[in-house]
């Protein structure tokens, strides 16, 4: 079995921050027991199989107490076990039998087996990283499941600091180390991103019910939130971090006034909170939120992203910072800054444009593909044609006129016309003398004169 897969690397990070593990299978944790509640001298204890140790950290007294073949109970130093028969009167002990129920492991990767120094508002930032110092608590006793391989700034177990990859390699692979971790044989050293991404959230089951419009959703966040957030990218010659935290939470979060340095309220006592974190290499994300009930939530906080956005956009330099984007949700009658979203106004005016050429190149597509009305070679005369509808008001009545009255003379009906080439040595002179006069006719309405 491979069991360094928990890798520490000391990178001398001194401002880390310091994520406490919050879970224990200790003796008198109500919620390590089934009826919820701790052990008390009038009760029975059973542990099943298959449980994991458990740790007693101060001395007890028990009526009995159940352990299965393959279980134990790690005692704290000077610490003992006491049996009595006799009934307690102590009214909060009322003698039941209690079933210890934990006996699976808690997943690393879950963000709500940890407690943090600072206010996290991201589900992935409040699991350990390698800028962070790790500290499981004294005096406790744990059972970790880790399957991936991690990197930490420093890991601090029961008061000892392991500093170093061999360090925590020799305590994974020691007795007591195979009783609080359960390592996988997965390798490879990884950070929080990919596949650990979705070990985190799938440690989150609840997502809240969002009231506002246009929920965001940042980085590293396994739910969408009201609010905004800010993705910024910098200038690493002239970005600070701890400075520009200070800066917009002096400018935008933190109420001047006040001698304690509290959040600011508006006029409905909504306070907003304020997350900066670094997502990747070249960008920080600052994510805000705040405390409004219903359609309210994240109205104040979307107003005071745009704030931020529209304060830095005037000086970038003195932040430090060569872009920026801003994203935040719209509830009922938030009022949003025009300016807060010129890169969504623009890239709306460039694709208005590309339609408006399209429809364009269309029509005159259209019109060059129309031919005029005309018969191929070989189409026969009866062929279906779709003509043209002609105007109704355009059509002119004909005036009525007498046809048996109005005639001409058609020299072609007189008399067969000679062939003027049936003898080559005769000449055609054109004279229409030679060929006769017409007695009859006949009626051609096309030539009659009005």
């Amino acid at each position: 079995m491979f069991f360094s897969a928990l890798v520490i690397i000391l990178v001398g990070f001194v401002d880390a921050d310091v994520k406490v593990w919050n879970k224990n299978v200790n003796f008198y944790n109500q919620e390590n027991w089934d009826k919820g509640r701790k052990p008390c001298p009038s009760d029975k204890l059973l542990i099943k199989e298959k449980s994991t140790s458990i740790f007693l950290q101060t001395n007890g007294t028990l009526k009995e107490l159940v352990l299965p073949m393959d279980g134990e109970i790690i005692l704290g130093s000077d610490v003992g076990i006491a049996f009595s028969d006799d009934p307690t009167t102590d009214s909060e002990c009322p003698g039941q039998d209690l079933t210890f129920v934990r006996k699976s492991t808690e997943s690393w990767f879950n963000p709500n087996n940890w407690n943090s120094s600072e206010f996290i508002l991201i589900e992935s930032d409040r699991v350990p990283c390698e800028f962070e110092d790790v500290v499981f608590p004294t005096n406790s006793q744990f059972y970790v499941g880790l399957d991936q391989n991690i990197l930490l700034n420093t890991l601090s177990i029961d008061g000892e600091v392991l500093s170093s990859t061999s360090q925590a390699t020799t305590y994974l692979q020691s007795k007591r180390g195979q009783r609080q971790f359960d390592i996988g044989s997965n390798t490879g050293l990884i950070s929080l991103s990919g596949i650990v991404m979705n070990k985190v959230c799938s440690n989150v089951v609840d997502c809240p019910q969002l009231a506002c419009q246009g929920a965001v959703k940042p980085d590293g966040s396994c739910c969408s939130m009201c609010g905004g957030f800010l993705t910024i990218r910098y200038d690493p010659r002239n970005f600070n971090f701890k400075q520009i935290k200070k800066r917009l939470m002096d400018g935008y979060i933190l109420d001047p006034s006040g001698s304690n340095r509290v959040r600011r309220q508006s006029s409905q006592s909504v306070e907003v909170s304020m997350y900066m974190s670094k997502p990747y290499e070249d960008r920080v994300q600052v994510v805000l939120t705040d405390n409004g009930l219903g359609i309210e939530n994240g109205k104040q906080a979307s107003q005071v992203t745009q704030q931020i956005n529209a304060d830095i956009m005037r000086d970038p330099e003195s932040y430090g910072v060569y872009n920026i984007d801003a994203s935040f949700s719209e509830g009922p009658g938030a009022q949003v800054d025009p300016g807060a979203r010129g890169g969504a106004a623009a890239a709306f005016i460039i694709i208005a444009l590309v339609i408006a050429v399209i429809i364009v190149v269309s029509i005159i597509f259209v019109m060059f593909r129309r031919q005029p009305l005309s018969f191929k070679r070989g189409e026969p005369l009866d062929a279906d044609i779709e003509m043209p509808r002609m105007n109704k008001k355009r059509i002119q009545e004909l005036p009525s006129t007498d046809l048996t009255t109005v005639e001409f003379d058609n020299p072609i009906y007189d008399k067969p016309v000679q062939n003027l080439y049936d003898d080559p040595r005769k000449e055609a002179n054109g004279s229409v003398e030679d060929i006769g006069s017409v007695d009859d006719g006949f009626y051609n309405p096309m030539a009659l004169t009005p």
